[in-house]
């Protein structure tokens, strides 16, 4: 099951976003707060405080550089 820790605004998310909708992908979404310091529910999974984080099952991806190849590589378009 993917996951996207992400707070909405963020432009960043937005791209991993359009590229999971690109891809025909269904994720769950976790909704951070914007205050960096109240983000635990990405602290417990990646260890930082940064959005975007994803996981897909077990592998835990942080930064949209990482994520968008990560996806396109994993689930090419058909």
């Amino acid at each position: 099951m993917i996951v996207l820790y992400q707070w909405e605004p963020c432009p960043y998310c937005k791209m991993v976003r359009d590229t999971l909708a690109e891809l025909g992908l269904a994720y769950e979404v976790v909704e951070v707060p914007r205050e960096r310091e109240r983000r635990e529910a990405v602290y417990q999974v990646s260890r930082q405080y940064t959005v975007p984080v994803l996981t897909d099952d077990e592998v835990v991806i942080v930064d949209e550089e990482m994520i968008i190849p990560y996806l396109e590589k994993k689930y090419p378009r058909r």
